[in-house]
C-alpha cells in the first residue's frame, strides 16, 4: 500500500518540476477536480472528501483497478498535509490548487498513475434501486427512539447517490420493510425479490441493508479535584450492506461497517433521526462517514461488472432498451442481444437466467431519451423471436473479455 505525503504549500511548485522530467514507461499523469459542500464550517473534512472524489475520478479515467481510496490527516488536523493511501497504483499525487468559496472547496489534483486494465469495462452508469435498510432488533432504537433510522439511511443513500455519483443511477428509492424478508435474512429469498424488483423498476442492481446493532452503554470517570463522577453514554452502530445483480441473480457487493462513539443526547430524549440536530452529532457525522465510503465502495465493487440492458419495447425492427442519456448512453453506441433461457425445477422454481452467447445480433442506438434508448437492427431477421425482458450487453464488454461468466 503507498502512503504519499503531499505539502499543499509547495504543490504547485513540485507540479511544475514534475512535470518537466521524463515519465516512466508505464506511469501516466493525469490531471483533474473534485469538490465537496463544506458544512459547519469544517473545511479540513471537506478538504478530504474533495481530494478524495477528484482521486477517484482520476483512477476511473486512467482505468487503474480501484479498491479504495482514503485520504486522513497526518497526525493531528495539520491543513497543510494529507495522506493518501491507495492500493499502490497512484504513484505520486500533488494538489495543485484550491479554490475555497464560503460554502465549498474545490481541488485540482494531479496523479501519476498506473493503469491496471484488469477488467474489460463499459462506461455506463450502473442502474440502482436503493431498498430498504432494515432494524433487526427495535428494542435497541428505544434509546432517542430511532425507529426510523433505516428509512432515513435509505434515504441519505439515495440523495448522495444522485447528488454526486456519475457510476451510478439510482433510479427508485424504497424505504418500505419488505416483508418476507424481515427477522433472518434469507438470501435465497433476498435474491428472489432482487429479481421481482429489477423486473419492476427497470433497474440490474438492488441494494439491501441490516442495521445489526443499536446497543449502547455508560462509562464513568470521577475528577480527582472534584471528586464528581460523570457518565458518557456510547452507542454502537454496525450496518451490513447487500447489492443484487436482479438480472443475473448474483449478490455482487456485501460489506459490514461499523463504529462506536458517544451519544451526545440525554438518556431520556427523543432524536430525531431526519434532524440536523443528529446528524451534526458525533454519532450521527460517524454514521454519515460510513454512508459516504460504503457508496465509493458500491461503486468501485460495480466498477468491472457488466451493465445489462433490458428489452422494454419492441416496434417494428426497433428496440427500447431500460438505459439512457443518464447512463451515458449514445446514439451510435452498439449492443449485443443475449438470448436467455431458464430451467424449472421440481418444486416450480426458476433458476437465475443462462444466457446463449452463440448468435448474438447487433443492435444500433439511433435516439437516445433520459433513461431509454432506441435500436435499430442491422438486420430485419434479426428481430425474429425478440421478446420483450430479452437482454442486451454493450459490445465493449465483448471485446477481449475474459473474467465474466455468461
Amino acid at each position: 500500500m503507498a502512503i504519499l505525503m503531499i505539502n499543499r504549500a509547495r504543490a504547485v511548485k513540485l507540479a511544475t518540476l514534475l512535470f518537466l522530467m521524463p515519465l516512466t514507461a508505464h506511469a501516466v499523469w493525469f490531471e483533474g477536480q473534485g469538490s465537496s459542500t463544506i458544512e459547519n464550517g469544517e473545511v479540513d473534512q471537506a478538504r478530504h472528501k474533495a481530494v478524495q472524489n477528484a482521486l477517484l475520478g482520476l483512477m476511473y479515467k486512467g482505468g487503474a483497478s480501484i479498491r479504495s481510496v482514503q485520504v486522513v490527516k497526518s497526525g493531528i488536523l495539520a491543513s497543510d498535509k494529507l495522506t493518501v493511501k491507495t492500493n499502490g497504483e497512484v504513484h505520486n499525487m500533488q494538489v495543485v490548487r484550491e479554490h475555497l468559496t464560503q460554502n465549498k472547496i474545490t481541488v485540482t489534483v494531479r496523479a501519476d498513475i498506473f493503469p491496471m486494465r484488469t477488467c474489460n469495462k463499459d462506461n455506463y452508469a450502473k442502474t440502482l434501486l436503493v431498498g430498504p435498510i432494515t432494524l433487526r432488533q427495535r428494542v435497541q432504537a428505544q434509546m432517542g427512539g430511532l425507529y426510523q433510522l433505516g428509512a432515513t439511511l435509505s434515504e441519505q443513500f439515495y440523495q448522495q447517490i444522485q447528488a454526486n455519483n456519475r457510476r451510478l443511477d439510482p433510479r427508485q428509492l424504497m424505504t418500505n420493510p419488505i416483508a418476507s424478508l424481515s427477522g433472518f435474512r434469507n438470501q435465497a429469498r433476498m435474491l428472489q425479490v432482487a429479481r421481482a424488483l429489477s423486473s419492476q423498476y427497470d433497474v440490474q442492481y438492488i441494494m439491501f441493508g441490516d442495521i445489526d446493532d443499536l446497543s449502547n452503554y455508560k462509562s464513568s470517570s470521577t475528577s480527582e479535584l472534584t471528586n464528581v463522577t460523570a457518565v458518557t453514554h456510547h452507542r454502537s452502530f454496525k450496518l451490513s450492506l447487500f447489492v443484487v445483480d436482479g438480472i443475473k441473480g448474483d449478490i455482487v457487493f456485501h460489506k459490514n461497517y461499523s463504529t462506536n462513539q458517544e451519544w451526545n443526547f440525554d438518556f431520556t430524549m427523543k432524536v430525531n433521526p431526519d434532524s440536523g440536530m443528529f446528524w451534526n452529532s458525533q454519532y450521527g457525522k460517524a454514521i454519515q462517514y460510513i454512508i459516504s465510503s460504503a457508496i465509493q465502495d458500491i461503486q468501485v465493487g460495480l466498477y468491472c461488472k457488466q451493465t445489462l440492458a433490458d428489452v422494454v419495447s419492441i416496434d417494428d425492427n426497433q428496440l427500447v432498451i431500460n438505459l439512457g442519456q443518464s447512463n451515458g448512453v449514445q446514439v451510435g453506441d452498439q449492443f449485443h442481444l443475449m438470448r436467455t433461457r431458464y430451467l424449472i425445477s421440481q418444486d416450480g422454481s426458476q433458476s437465475n437466467p443462462i444466457f446463449n452467447k452463440g448468435q448474438m445480433p447487433t443492435f444500433k442506438v439511433v435516439e437516445v431519451q433520459s433513461n431509454r434508448a432506441i435500436l435499430q437492427a442491422q438486420h430485419y431477421s434479426d428481430m425474429a423471436n425478440v421478446q420483450v425482458r430479452d437482454i442486451l450487453i454493450a459490445s465493449s464488454q465483448l471485446r477481449g473479455h475474459t473474467q465474466t461468466n455468461y
